[in-house]
């Protein structure tokens, strides 16, 4: 197997979705309970 880095190459990886939406800020949907709770797991109290 002969590798080229020429533009006749294909690309072996396919182009990824956009998840921009995925890694937004939730906002009012979480509450400051809410928030705690989940910093104590992480901790893991």
């Amino acid at each position: 197997m002969v590798f080229r880095a020429d533009a006749t190459a294909l690309d072996p990886w396919p182009a990824l979705p956009d998840d921009t939406a995925l890694w937004s800020v939730a906002g009012a949907a979480v509450d400051t309970a809410q928030l705690n709770r989940l910093d104590r797991e992480q901790a893991g109290d």
